[in-house]
């Protein structure tokens, strides 16, 4: 009796051992600290004594981790570990649940900024099961909200082009989605322009108080619409605000030069398709809306300056094997001496239009066309018009049997009086070498 007493003491205590023994926590975080600035430069993870990897971050000054508030779920703010705390440190004190499905196992580890980072300087999404793997870089700020719940793990990064205020910011956004062992993976929106509220922007507009509300509103719009792929919409919502076609125009082309500088465009760009930043407004509807703005007084509708037009044609100009080159021409009168006209020219090239970066050879075509120029009938007066400076190579071009024509008109190397000035450049392009 006393034997089998023993025994089963025995395997108990075992069972008992064992179990203590798995549930020992092998990892530890350790802080790293530049002792002359007395700041944090990174964070190091150790397992069972040897280090498994570390996180370096840019513009330290401490090192935290984004903790929930506890009133809003998907709201977090920076938790710093001060010297003082780092002898006691847990880091299952700061565990989250990320995803809403009330497993806590995910660290937010990130750096002091005093506000939201610019789109690369954020925190790190640490798995802690399953060795701590690095989920990948989310963004981070003193306060930062979160998608609540996020089970697939999709984080929106903003990149902010201008403040009006410290705290209204016009940003442009993106998602990615992060995936253990994976590359992160861009989300595209999916959202129908029949379903874009115009609520938001309204009550930004109704505030008085605030002088530039009308210009925060405008630009907030451009970059919310530009982020979901919407920007062909522009000028209709903007319209609908009741914004006119002169401060439409002017925030395309401003903004527009913003968001070119982003470090986001290159996706905002893919989202918004072949549509140019910049022309968020056809000449159609400017010279339309110029045109009733002006009628609508009577006298001036009655007067013979009011006769405006505006023609259009197409042609194509020629055709070989892989390549179609095209021309629209538009004239217009608009009162005044003459009217104006201008030519749009391209090529296709197995259905791509080309840009100048596209032809084989470039630098051996800047030296023709500088050649080509010179033995232009016009030349002085080009050279004149231009105040001795260097005229480039335009990228209103096509090609056809002769070679390549630089199309330019009229004001832009050259007076009124000169027309439409082509440049050709004679060489045989030869794609197979590019």
């Amino acid at each position: 009796m006393k034997k089998s007493l023993y025994i089963f003491i025995t395997v108990v205590m075992c069972l008992f051992c064992s179990t203590v023994s798995a549930t020992v926590d092998d990892w530890k975080i350790i802080f790293l600290t530049d002792k002359e600035a007395n700041t944090h430069t990174g964070v190091e993870f150790h397992k069972n004594g040897k280090k498994a990897f570390d996180l370096k971050f840019k513009d330290t000054y401490r090192i935290g981790f984004m903790v929930p508030v506890d009133d809003l779920k998907h709201r977090f703010q920076f938790k710093g570990i001060y010297k003082q705390d780092e002898t006691n440190f847990k880091y299952q004190d700061y565990l989250i649940d990320i995803k809403g499905n009330g497993d806590k196992r995910f660290l937010l580890v990130t750096n002091w900024g005093g506000g939201n980072h610019d789109p690369y300087a954020h925190g790190y999404l640490i798995d802690t099961k399953d060795n701590f793997a690095i989920i990948g870089r989310v963004p981070t700020g003193e306060i930062y909200d979160y998608p609540m719940p996020n089970e697939e793990l999709i984080f929106t990064y903003h990149d902010d082009l201008v403040y009006f205020t410290p705290t209204a910011p016009v940003s442009v956004f993106i998602k990615y989605k992060l995936q253990k062992g994976k590359k992160s993976q861009w989300v595209k929106p999916v959202v129908d322009h029949r379903y874009f509220s115009l609520h938001d922007y309204r009550e930004i507009l109704e505030d008085k108080n605030w002088s530039e509300s009308r210009k925060y509103a405008l630009a907030k719009l451009y970059c919310d619409l530009a982020s979901l792929g919407l920007l062909k919409h522009f000028c209709t919502f903007a319209r609908c605000l009741g914004f006119n076609i002169d401060e439409i125009a002017e925030a395309g082309e401003h903004y527009g030069e913003k968001l070119k500088k982003s470090k986001l465009y290159k996706h905002i760009k893919k989202l918004n398709g072949n549509l140019q930043i910049r022309q968020l407004i056809s000449d159609d509807e400017a010279f339309l809306q110029d045109w009733i703005s002006e009628i609508a007084d009577p006298e001036m509708a009655s007067s013979a300056t009011m006769k405006w037009t505006r023609k259009y044609s197409y042609e194509v100009l020629y055709v070989n094997k892989d390549i179609v080159s095209f021309c629209c021409r538009v004239s217009s009168y608009t009162g005044g001496a003459h009217g104006n006209h201008y030519i749009k020219v391209g090529t296709l090239y197995c259905g791509k239009r080309l840009r100048l970066a596209d032809l084989p050879d470039l630098d051996k075509i800047k030296k023709l066309f500088q050649q080509a120029l010179k033995s232009h009938k016009d030349y002085k007066e080009i050279i004149a018009y231009n105040h001795g400076k260097e005229v480039k190579m335009t990228e209103n071009f096509y090609i056809d049997g002769e070679g390549i024509h630089f199309i330019y008109d009229p004001y832009e190397i050259n007076c009124y009086a000169a027309g439409t000035i082509d440049i050709l450049v004679p060489y045989e392009v030869d794609f197979s070498a590019k």
